[in-house]
């Protein structure tokens, strides 16, 4: 599979609102449904893996999974897939509050 098409996935993934399990939504439909990249066993087994080391579970599985599709190139493809939307939200929204965070209207907000 190319990097592109591991990117991409994990990217929509990573766009998935709710957090983890909404992203294990995603990636199980992704992965297992529509593509049959691996079987539901396969798929579950990563995910419990993914429970059990020391980091959060979806990078465990975008870590595993993406070696699995694509080696080393794929782990770091399925990693900045995952973890590039919310990066950006996050620069995006402290850009924003750092932009509003001297006006009057924000000075309010901690009034309520």
């Amino acid at each position: 599979m190319s990097l592109a098409r591991i990117f991409w996935m994990f990217f929509r993934a990573g766009l998935a609102f709710g957090g983890g399990l909404a992203i294990l939504a995603v990636l199980e439909n992704e992965l297992v449904s529509r593509r049959r990249i691996v079987t539901r066993d396969e798929f579950l087994t990563t995910y419990a893996l993914g429970r059990i080391v020391p980091t959060g579970t979806m990078t465990a599985v975008a870590v595993a999974i993406g070696h699995r599709l694509g080696g080393v190139a794929g782990t770091v493809a399925a990693l900045l897939g995952l973890t590039l939307p919310a990066f950006v939200s996050t620069v995006a929204l402290t850009a924003a509050y750092r932009q509003l965070q001297d006006t009057r209207g924000f000075a309010l907000l901690s009034v309520t």
